[in-house]
């Protein structure tokens, strides 16, 4: 009997030692190659909506602002939308802003495009105000 109990102690510690292994393991912050993040938010933007053109892994998405007064995609604002509660993103979503938010820089994002240029924009997410 004895041996029983220190097998299903030992098999019980086993389990324990994995989970907290695969909760360390399975860190839920940004680490997106090119994402700069600020110590502080900056400051908040007049946009209230933008179109995903591109998803990017870890709830992360590049979008274009859509401007109702002179149509989609004229001013050529360009932005990395990140999200803090787990939502993904997906191409061509409409993404606004709700009432009692803003959307704040959070840091920048630096990338290369397919014609090797570099570019750097705006990180941005959804906050309280």
């Amino acid at each position: 009997m004895k041996n029983f109990l220190i097998f299903v102690a030992g098999f019980i510690a086993g389990i324990i030692s994995l989970l907290l292994f695969a909760a360390i393991l399975s860190d839920d912050s940004l680490d997106i190659p090119g994402l700069t993040l600020f110590e502080q938010p900056a400051e908040s933007l007049s946009v209230r909506d933008f179109e995903v053109f591109q998803s990017i892994d870890k709830g992360a998405a590049l979008a274009r602002e859509i401007n109702p007064n002179r149509g989609w995609f004229d001013t050529g604002l360009l932005v990395l939308l990140i999200s803090d509660d787990g939502e993904y993103y997906y191409d061509e979503q409409i993404v606004g802003v709700p009432e009692g938010k803003c959307m704040r820089q959070v840091g920048v994002y630096t990338y290369t495009t397919k014609s090797e240029d570099r570019k750097t924009i705006p990180a941005v997410k959804i906050m309280d105000r």
